[in-house]
């Protein structure tokens, strides 16, 4: 995939969490680690993946779930599902 949609694919995500967290998009670093430097709960990451299947149109399963520990995980999961 082009750089280009990468790029908008992780400031989608980024708008997600910032509407999630309730947070400034210019403070969330996709390579932060979404639980232990981001403070995503559970219940956040619910509604993460809620609005990533919605936003992008894809299906993400629990165990890609459990994989994913950054929103560079999930850009690049969301990457190669699209």
């Amino acid at each position: 995939m082009p750089q280009r949609d990468r790029d908008e694919i992780t400031a989608g995500l980024v708008e997600l969490l910032h509407l999630i967290l309730e947070v400034p998009a210019d403070t969330i670093d996709p390579t932060a680690r979404l639980v232990d430097d981001l403070g995503v709960d559970s219940l956040s990451l619910v509604e993460l993946v809620l609005g990533v299947e919605e936003h992008f149109g894809v299906r993400i399963s629990d165990a890609e779930v459990a994989r994913i520990s950054t929103l560079d995980d999930a850009a690049e999961l969301i990457t190669t599902a699209v």
